[in-house]
């Protein structure tokens, strides 16, 4: 999630409510107060409405993470938290579509571009997401290898929840496949899988005590997943498309994915920029209308002048996070005081870095895993 903290693209807020259904869905099997939970878990899959209509064909298979205890609920014991979650379910998607009905005039109308190609080739989608250089999830989030090793060990503790992710993850994939913008572009790497991608990580407690991998393929997995993701947020992720004056439909290219890696760019992008082989113009700071905000979102322009476009603005060649460009920024353009927001920024980081190594070092009956 790092290099989408860049960007406004949403997929983040997807997967927090993908994620929070799940978790209350489970709740719901092992609370007295599962009327509470059950109601929540039909509201978090309904605000998925919120934001794709499509999300319909994903909810039957959250709610039943109502059934996701240690071994799967009676027909007595079940209707009650299914009827909870349709109730709410259906609420929330009254008023997604009361939403749409007054904005688009529809709805089921969520104010997509005209003559948006929906539809592509299923399996060039299937290709694309799981090894193409350019969006294979493989490389861009190699920490799946271990997501998908730990879902068996998921299944033997809790059956029921292991069917639901799995079965979860498989339909939002599939569905995202069959999509001729499967790769979610202008972004980093298959910015779609970002939603479901959490519900994996549900086994991941389990892989420590009960794997017989080696300790340095876990660490060399997941240092490879780090430095991944440190790579995409190390510089502007729309460089790579201006350079190369992409037309905005460049996507319906089939084989674009597979001829193009931004990952592999990216390694040529630093090392021009650390040898100052790219050095821009000092002002303005950003392309956009606002000339006194230091930043904004880009979607695009003429492509017959990207690559001279994008040369007259250095926010496309200083490094990031934003310790590392804001003082090439004069005091008075910064959004806000450099010591101390990089003061409170380290104080977090290490806060939440002495939870981490507290809970790494909890069994699973201590963390609530089992």
């Amino acid at each position: 999630l790092w290099p989408l903290a860049t960007s406004v693209f949403d997929q983040a807020q997807h997967a927090f409510f993908f994620l929070a259904a799940a978790i209350a869905g489970t709740r719901a099997v092992n609370d007295k107060r599962y009327l509470r939970w059950s109601l929540l878990c039909g509201a978090c899959a309904g605000s998925l409405l919120l934001f794709q209509i499509t999300y319909v064909a994903v909810a039957p298979l959250l709610a039943a993470s109502l059934l996701s205890g240690w071994r799967p609920l009676g027909i007595k014991a079940a209707l009650p938290r299914l009827w909870s979650f349709a109730i709410s379910f259906i609420a929330c998607a009254t008023l997604a579509g009361l939403n749409n009905f007054l904005r688009f005039g529809s709805p089921l109308d969520i104010g997509g571009f005209p003559g948006h190609p929906g539809l592509g080739n299923p399996l060039v989608g299937i290709a694309g997401l799981l090894v193409s250089p350019g969006k294979g999830v493989l490389w861009y989030s190699p920490v799946i290898i271990l997501q998908l090793w730990s879902l068996r060990l998921l299944a033997r503790a809790k059956p029921v929840l292991a069917a639901t992710v799995v079965a979860t993850f498989l339909a939002h994939f599939f569905l995202i496949a069959s999509m001729s913008f499967y790769g979610g572009d202008w972004c980093w790497g298959p910015r779609y899988l970002v939603t479901t991608l959490p519900l994996l990580a549900l086994g991941l407690p389990y892989l420590r005590f009960h794997t017989s991998l080696r300790r340095w393929v876990l660490r060399t997995i997941v240092g490879a997943g780090v430095l991944v993701q440190l790579v995409g947020l190390s510089l502007d992720h729309q460089g790579f498309f201006f350079e190369r004056a992409l037309p905005p439909w460049f996507w319906t290219d089939p084989s674009f994915n597979f001829r193009h890696s931004q990952l592999a760019s990216r390694v040529l992008e630093l090392r021009d920029v650390a040898s100052g082989a790219r050095a821009t113009k000092e002002s303005p700071f950003r392309p956009g209308p606002y000339p006194a905000l230091s930043t904004y979102c880009i979607f695009g322009t003429d492509p017959r002048v990207s690559p001279t476009w994008m040369k007259s603005y250095p926010v496309f060649y200083l490094p990031r996070p934003w310790p590392l460009w804001m003082p090439h920024l004069p005091k008075e353009d910064r959004p806000v005081p450099l010591a101390p927001a990089v003061c409170v920024l380290v104080l977090v980081g290490a806060v939440g870095a002495l939870q981490l190594r507290r809970g790494l070092r909890l069994s699973p009956a201590q963390a609530g895993v089992l």
